[in-house]
């Protein structure tokens, strides 16, 4: 059912022109599940900066509703957010989760009552959706997902997911100086970094 809805949503948002070669693509390849595949074409339909804002969720822990003015105060500290004619960036930011949620790739919580449908107060991943986005992260090297132990993030690591759940957590031994932002989680507690801004978010 995901898969459906998801393909169905992709076709009402994409060129018609497209629709041909998308089909093709759908059809041909058999090495990924049908809603890896699905996934995977409506991620590369998305304008670059909406697609750096969700592949930017992926550093979150499964199963957590995410808090959307956070998450929108993160898409403005990485730069995501470009502000348009008349619309400042947290506008910019609600209007993302909006076409995120339209496309299916969020699922909507909570929001606010109000005009135009309200703002969007809080959201989640879909726990299908979710293990195929943390490949995509890995896949283009837009996140490192770092769970403790021995194992060091690569050099080059300009997001990184840090999650904490036990004391074989040690720090980088090697300079991370492209490294952007940490996002760090341990247990109930989150940490919001960014790093050229030194500004600490607290939840």
């Amino acid at each position: 059912p995901l898969a459906v809805v998801l393909l169905a949503k992709l076709m009402r948002t994409m060129d018609l022109r497209k629709w041909g070669p998308a089909s093709e693509y759908l059809m041909s390849n058999e090495e990924d599940t049908k809603l890896k595949t699905i996934l995977s074409v409506s991620i590369d339909d998305l304008p670059d900066e909406l697609k750096s804002c969700l592949l930017y969720t992926a550093g979150f822990p499964e199963n957590r509703i995410i808090d959307a003015h956070q998450l929108v105060r993160l898409w403005m500290a990485e730069g995501f957010l470009t502000r348009q004619m008349g619309m400042e960036a947290e506008q910019l930011g609600q209007c993302y989760l909006k076409e995120l949620i339209f496309r299916g790739l969020l699922q909507l919580i909570s929001r606010s009552s109000g005009g135009d449908g309200g703002r969007v107060e809080s959201v989640a991943i879909h726990d299908q959706i979710h293990p195929l986005l943390r490949l995509e992260v890995q896949h283009t090297s837009f996140m490192d997902l770092h769970y403790g132990g021995h194992v060091q993030p690569p050099a080059n690591t300009r997001h990184l997911a840090l999650y904490i759940n036990s004391n074989k957590f040690s720090a980088p031994s090697s300079c991370l100086d492209k490294l952007r932002t940490a996002l760090s989680f341990s247990g109930e507690d989150e940490n919001y970094t960014d790093l050229d801004k030194g500004d600490l978010l607290f939840m």
